[in-house]
């Protein structure tokens, strides 16, 4: 019985793979324009910008500096990620980076502000004492 559940959602993740790759064929060149556009081109990077988004803006608790520290760790990384995505394309680095950034705290601020009045608190403080 275990080995047939295994093989069946082996099967299923063989299946769907393909629809479920996180980055879509994009454009060969690295444009401002592709950029923009880069996270909105499949569920995954949609779904987690605004998913991250909402649940900031849901937290009751206010951040730590340790908070603070590891979304600045974590995003740090997904610029050195994308910036190096970025120049196996094109010498056009800056508007690449520049357009993906632009899109992502657009995606981040648009969930801020739909979860905020869905909280009990409206403004609560960012950092403890």
């Amino acid at each position: 019985m275990k080995k047939s559940f295994i093989a069946m959602m082996a099967t299923v993740l063989v299946i769907f793979a393909g629809p479920l790759a996180a980055h879509p064929v994009h454009d060969e060149v690295a444009t401002f324009t592709s950029g923009l556009l880069h996270p909105l081109g499949d569920w995954g990077h949609l779904l987690s910008i605004i998913g991250i988004g909402l649940w900031a803006g849901w937290r009751n608790t206010k951040l730590s500096l340790l908070d603070l520290f590891s979304w600045i760790v974590i995003g740090l990384f997904v610029t050195a990620n994308g910036y190096v995505h970025a120049t196996a394309v094109t010498h056009l680095t800056w508007a690449y980076a520049a357009g993906m950034l632009s899109s992502t705290m657009v995606l981040l601020s648009f969930a801020l502000l739909i979860s905020s009045p869905l909280k009990p608190q409206q403004s609560p403080a960012l950092f403890k004492q």
